[in-house]
């Protein structure tokens, strides 16, 4: 697997920045459907820069370990750290002896899945109730 450490994305300049947000910039899009729609491309670049910076914060260096954070930031609209909804899910990402990055993604993967059947479970149950009256 490979592995772009911090220290090797600085060696690459802003350029290896820029080529991997535009290399996650499509894959984005088609891994949210409908969620990006109304995201220029030099937004959703300025964005995944901005998370970029956040994973880097997170001692997040292994690709498949950033592409999943970027993943868990489109979910959460952006809004992930300082987000009272997900406070847990951001807690997951913090930095912990003994816990590897790629164990807190994934931890914080398995708690925004759960937080999205939540919703998904709320807003069924809701329609139901509106059904029902």
């Amino acid at each position: 697997m490979l592995t772009i450490r911090e220290e090797q994305l600085k060696a690459l300049g802003d350029g290896g920045r820029a080529e991997f947000a535009r290399e996650m910039a499509p894959r984005l899009r088609g891994f949210f459907p409908g969620a990006l729609d109304g995201c220029s491309e030099e937004l959703l670049l300025e964005k995944i820069g901005e998370a970029l910076d956040r994973a880097a914060d997170l001692e997040l260096e292994r690709r498949m370990d950033v592409a999943h954070y970027l993943n868990l930031c489109v979910a959460a609209g952006w809004k992930l750290e300082g987000n009272p909804k997900f406070v847990e899910i951001w807690r997951a990402l913090e930095p912990r002896a003994g816990v590897t990055a790629g164990e807190r993604v994934a931890e914080a993967c398995g708690r925004m899945q759960q937080w999205l059947e939540l919703q998904y479970a709320r807003a069924e149950a809701m329609a139901w109730l509106r059904k029902e009256k």
